[in-house]
C-alpha cells in the first residue's frame, strides 16, 4: 500500500513523466489501495478525485471563456471585413459590388483585383465593338424609332360608326 509520503515524493516525479507513464502509475497505485475485501481506501483516494473534479470544473469554466471570446472575436472579424469590402468598393466604383466577396481580407483584395481585370475586358470589348460597328460603315447608323408603330387598318374602317365596325367584324367571322 502506498503511503502519504510516497504520494509526496511521486508527485514531484510525475512532473516530468510523459501522461501515458502518470497514468500508467496511478492506475497502480489505485489498485493497491483497494482493500483485500474489494472495497476502496477513501483516505488517500478522495482528496486526489476531489482536486480532479475541482481542475476539471475550473478548466471546463476556463473552456467556455475562451469559446465565448472566439465568437466574440469572430463576430468582430466579420463587422470588420464587411466594412473592409465595403471601403473597397467606395475605392473603385467602376467594379459591381457582387464581384468581390471574401472572409479575410486578403480574399476580399484577390477578389477586387479579379474584379477589375472584369470590369477592364468588358471595357475594352466594348470599345472595341464601338469601333468595329463606326469603321464597317461611312454612313452614320439610322435612328430607330422607339416603341412599335401604331395600328392601321387597311380596310377602311377608320371612318366607320361603332355599330358599322361591329357588323363588319360579325361578317368577317
Amino acid at each position: 500500500m502506498t503511503t502519504t509520503s510516497e504520494h509526496e515524493s511521486n508527485a514531484g516525479a510525475e512532473e516530468h513523466k510523459p501522461a501515458d507513464e502518470i497514468a500508467d502509475a496511478n492506475q497502480g497505485e489505485v489498485a493497491e489501495e483497494t482493500a483485500p475485501d474489494g472495497g476502496e481506501s477513501s483516505s488517500t483516494e478522495k482528496p486526489s478525485i476531489e482536486a480532479m473534479q475541482s481542475e476539471l470544473a475550473a478548466r471546463d469554466e476556463r473552456v467556455s471563456a475562451l469559446e465565448e471570446q472566439v465568437i466574440s472575436l469572430e463576430r468582430e472579424l466579420s463587422t470588420t471585413v464587411s466594412r473592409y469590402r465595403l471601403a473597397l468598393l467606395d475605392t473603385a466604383p467602376e467594379v459591381p459590388g457582387d464581384l468581390v466577396s471574401g472572409e479575410t481580407a486578403e480574399d476580399l483584395e484577390s477578389s477586387l483585383a479579379k474584379a477589375k481585370g472584369v470590369v477592364e475586358q468588358v471595357r475594352t470589348r466594348l470599345l472595341e465593338g464601338m469601333e468595329s460597328t463606326s469603321q464597317d460603315t461611312e454612313q452614320p447608323l439610322v435612328g430607330i424609332p422607339a416603341g412599335a408603330p401604331p395600328r392601321t387598318l387597311n380596310d377602311g374602317s377608320a371612318d366607320l360608326s361603332a355599330r358599322e365596325k361591329i357588323t363588319l367584324g360579325l361578317e368577317r367571322m
